[in-house]
């Protein structure tokens, strides 16, 4: 996710926001929100991300674990801003897992012929 805009590439922050008031990207960070968080969450990042830094994710984690929040995490190797990449099928699987487990509160199919 786009965790916090102050650490990304400007001009993509400043397309969707606008430029930086001081106020407007400190708002939109996730890191500070997180003791607010209820049911379950998982953060999925592809660790060639370009776009959004892994260390965006990391900062969310930490403030997670700091907060005793408990949440689910991948992160997928050698695979840039679509973690569908390299290894998308277990990261699809992985999430069609947690959301099937979540939301429906069964148990999700055996992968049998994920490569």
């Amino acid at each position: 996710g786009s965790h916090d805009p102050r650490t990304q590439t400007p001009a993509y922050a400043e397309t969707f926001m606008g430029p930086d008031d001081g106020r407007n990207y400190s708002a939109a960070a996730n890191a500070p929100l997180v003791g607010a968080l209820q049911g379950k969450l998982l953060l999925l990042h592809g660790d060639m991300d370009w776009t959004v830094v892994t260390s965006d994710t990391i900062m969310v984690v930490d403030a997670l674990i700091k907060q005793h929040k408990e949440f689910q995490l991948l992160i997928v190797p050698n695979v840039g801003h679509s973690p569908l990449g390299v290894h998308g099928s277990y990261a699809l699987h992985r999430t069609w897992n947690f959301l099937i487990e979540n939301l429906l509160h069964e148990q999700p199919p055996v992968a049998r012929d994920m490569p």
